[in-house]
């Protein structure tokens, strides 16, 4: 009795300085800390996943962008070619206009000349009447159409050679002068049509113009949109990997200083168990399954180790050797390579994956069973353990025939 006591006490002392010096951690605290550690890789994990969706649609929308940029610059091509024949087609209207008015002024000329031969012409038949002429006279007097009544009628014999000279050159004026009134309405219709065409021209450019730079003007506005939603995921991501890593220094704080001591187990065949837990479990075994996260069947080539409150547990170099990786590494997260040299004739490399933190670094010596990393949950994994190969000659093989 008085010996159960003492050990009694013993234990008691020890829990107290453990205490005292920081190092006694419950084993609910450690639990809180590996949920709320995998609660965090969630979410990093989940906010990478949408911060992936979020680039491809950038990339889309580059994709976009670069078309709606081509087809600016086709649609500033034709507005160039456009823009030419409005150009040519004002200048045309305007030299119609121009050559409107030096007819018009012309017409006005000739018809003033041909007002004067007409009243010259008057003067003339009532001479001719007064001598005793033709009653023909009378009608052609009162005629407004004389060009074609002094082709018909019967007065131009008993008219004198000059009358006949001044009458001629009146009729030659007056079709002169009805073909450039002809050719005027035919050149104001073709300026017309021309204008008309000018004006339909400029609303098919104005419409143009307007789509767009409509278009091109959302595509601007989501991408400001999308980039401030990656800024903010980005933002995001960032806390959470700072909670995330304080965690794994406290966890490998812990672990350094005791309070989640490493278990060394050595198997039959002269290997260290990895995992430096108390109590595990094999949570995925060595071949094909159902990937829990890619969701489809995949070549697994390892075994995934966890067990009771798994995170910041220390992970164990299997054997001797040299460090040949100790980094972020893809889809394994932090991960530890050791090279063990030559074993029963073979090469052998050993690997332990999604780690919290790592203990080691590239070129480093380590023992067999030395702390060399702590477990986490980074990489592309569902929540903390330990992904641990063996590769003969490169070949990934089932580690549990080593134990």
């Amino acid at each position: 009795m008085r010996l159960f006591k003492r050990g009694l006490s013993a234990v008691l002392s020890l829990c107290l300085v453990a205490f005292t010096l920081g190092v006694f951690v419950p084993e609910k605290s450690v639990n809180v800390s590996a949920a709320t550690s995998s609660e965090l890789q969630n979410k990093i994990n989940s906010l990478n996943e949408k911060q992936r969706k979020i680039q491809k649609k950038l990339d889309s929308l580059k994709d976009d962008k670069s078309d709606a940029k081509e087809k600016a610059e086709n649609l500033q091509e034709q507005v160039s070619v456009i823009e030419s024949k409005v150009d040519t087609m004002t200048a045309r209207v305007n030299a119609l206009e121009s050559e409107i008015n030096d007819l018009e002024y012309k017409i006005n000329k000739k018809e003033s000349q041909i007002k004067k031969a007409k009243t010259q012409l008057k003067e003339r038949l009532k001479a001719i009447y007064i001598a005793g002429a033709s009653t023909d006279i009378l009608v052609l007097l009162s005629a407004d159409d004389y060009s074609d009544f002094l082709e018909k009628s019967d007065i131009m014999k008993c008219i004198t050679s000059d009358t006949k000279d001044l009458m001629a050159k009146l009729q030659k004026d007056i079709r002169k002068i009805n073909k450039a009134k002809k050719q005027v309405e035919a050149k104001k219709s073709d300026a017309d049509s021309l204008k008309q065409q000018l004006v339909t021209e400029k609303n098919k450019l104005d419409s143009k113009y307007s789509e767009a730079q409509s278009a091109y003007s959302k595509l601007e506005d989501t991408e400001s949109a999308l980039k401030a939603e990656s800024e903010e995921v980005l933002k995001a991501k960032e806390e959470a990997q700072k909670e995330f890593d304080r965690i794994a220094r406290e966890a490998a704080k812990r672990a350094l200083s005791g309070g989640s001591s490493a278990h060394i187990k050595i198997g039959a065949s002269g290997f260290t168990w990895p995992y430096g837990g108390s109590s595990y479990y094999i949570s995925s075994g060595f071949g094909y399954r159902y990937h829990p996260t890619l969701h489809y069947s995949k070549f697994h080539g390892g075994v995934d180790i966890s067990g009771s409150g798994a995170y910041g547990t220390p992970i164990l170099a299997t054997a001797s050797g040299t460090v040949i990786l100790a980094c972020y590494n893809g889809s394994y997260g932090n991960c530890v390579m050791i090279d063990h040299g030559i074993y029963q004739g073979s090469s052998l490399i050993s690997l332990y994956g999604h780690c919290s933190s790592l203990a080691v670094g590239n070129g480093q010596t380590v023992k067999q069973g030395q702390v060399i990393a702590y477990v986490g949950s980074t990489g592309r994994s569902t929540g903390p353990h330990l992904h641990f190969e063996m590769r003969v000659n490169g070949n990934r093989v089932n580690p549990l025939n080593y134990f």
